[in-house]
């Protein structure tokens, strides 16, 4: 997606040399100056900045030029939602319990991350949980953190298949279980 990405962006993709490296040494090379951009959640900002001294760090997230891409989710496998669904059910919402915990007491949540990862910088921790609300949170009436609107699984999966070259074929119900994704009623 990301060649897709650098055409919105206004960018020529054969303008960017792609480097690969381990997700660990992101953001040592690029305070290093090894390279000139990472690949990063948008969120990782305060951890970047960080690393390169507190120098300013330009952020181009997909959300601006892709906006019907979704970023990251829970996922299982077809057949442990159909024969298990409320395991499916209660693992999503303590994830999104957690989540919820996160974006509400960003603060609280650092120093809990901290306490079972000793490396956690807690000001960088809870910064990243700051960032992290805005792109969690639907913005939508009566749609509970988690949901996923099958309209707009269509359009990501237009995304998808033009950008990434996925299966045309693919439904939004092919890849989401609809009748597992929180609702207003179900509390998650």
């Amino acid at each position: 997606m990301f060649p897709a990405y650098l055409a919105a962006a206004g960018i020529d993709p054969n303008d960017v040399e792609v480097v690969a490296l381990e997700p660990a040494a992101l953001t040592s090379a690029l305070a290093a100056g090894q390279v000139d951009g990472i690949g990063q959640f948008v969120v990782g900002r305060p951890l970047v900045e960080r690393a390169g001294g507190g120098r300013e760090v330009v952020v181009l997230p997909y959300a601006e030029f892709m906006p019907d891409s979704y970023g990251i989710g829970l996922f299982t496998t077809a057949e442990l939602a159909e024969s298990n669904p409320d395991l499916c059910i209660r693992v999503r919402d303590a994830v999104l319990g957690g989540l919820r915990a996160a974006i509400d007491d960003p603060n609280a949540a650092a120093e809990a991350l901290a306490k079972h990862a000793l490396e956690t910088d807690v000001d960088v921790a809870a910064a990243e949980m700051e960032l992290m609300a805005q792109y969690s949170e639907v913005m939508e009436p009566d749609r509970p953190l988690g949901y996923i609107d099958e309209a707009q699984m269509l359009r990501h999966l237009s995304v998808l298949v033009s950008a990434a070259g996925a299966d045309p074929g693919l439904n939004p119900e092919d890849l989401v279980a609809f009748d597992l994704v929180p609702t207003a009623e179900s509390g998650s």
